[in-house]
């Protein structure tokens, strides 16, 4: 068993479709290997058979439903990470309550995309699942409402974070790409990625999605507007870094 996972190569990205509906499935497939910059390993169409592709050879991003047959998809996320660790799955799916994107997260996953999605957004996600928070905004929001009901943690207390580190975080959970966190907080990207890499060691969270989950159940999201949105500070010039 061999794990040829790598950080993303931005000039070729290994994607693995999982899903049972082979129309989709190979839908999907034919648009990946339509790209320029990525290429379809093979479509899966459940859970073991992703699973004998990666003994194989392990992709970089794999496309995965929840509903396949024998070994669902949230499962599947933490025997696909045995296999190869650096593996990021994007859930893609028709179950988008906020119970499901909590969970998906908690197992994790990188990104929750639903299906209705059209497929020139799940492939810039693929291609942005290291660089910012992948899920539709509704679904994100769901799942902060499901938290905010009383599913959050209680007794741990919640990790220190700076002013800006802070703002940040409320963007991030309003489904803001970091580019336009940047602009927003009057930052340099590499700036504001440094802030991001930051807030995730502290929150002990394998990406950005879940640091906004977790920041959710320590508590750390009380200021979200009844449009639900965040509240967050008003543009201002850049501070001397």
């Amino acid at each position: 068993m061999r794990d040829a996972c790598d950080v993303i190569d931005p000039h070729s990205i290994d994607v693995l479709v999982v899903d049972d509906h082979r129309v989709f499935g190979d839908a999907m497939s034919i648009a990946v290997n339509a790209q320029g910059d990525m290429r379809c390993r093979g479509a899966a169409t459940s859970a073991e058979e992703a699973l004998e592709w990666c003994r194989e050879r392990c992709p970089q991003v794999v496309l995965l439903d929840i509903g396949l047959p024998g070994m669902d998809g949230i499962t599947a996320i933490g025997a696909l990470r045995s296999l190869c660790p650096r593996v990021r799955t994007i859930l893609v799916t028709a179950d988008v309550s906020g119970q499901t994107v909590v969970e998906a997260v908690e197992a994790g996953a990188d990104g929750f995309l639903p299906k209705s999605h059209p497929f020139g957004e799940v492939l810039d996600a693929v291609r942005r699942v290291d660089q910012d928070l992948i899920a539709e905004r509704l679904s994100l929001r769901r799942a902060l409402d499901r938290i905010g009901d009383g599913d959050g943690v209680a007794d741990i207390e919640p990790p220190a974070l700076t002013d800006r580190e802070h703002e940040i975080l409320l963007l991030l959970a309003d489904g803001m790409p970091v580019k336009q966190v940047a602009r927003r907080l009057g930052m340099t990207v590499n700036t504001c990625r440094g802030h991001v890499a930051s807030l995730l060691r502290k929150l002990d969270a394998h990406s950005q999605l879940a640091a906004v989950i977790t920041a959710a159940r320590l508590g750390m999201l009380p200021n979200l507007r009844a449009d639900g949105h965040a509240n967050a500070s008003p543009p201002r010039p850049p501070p001397p870094y």
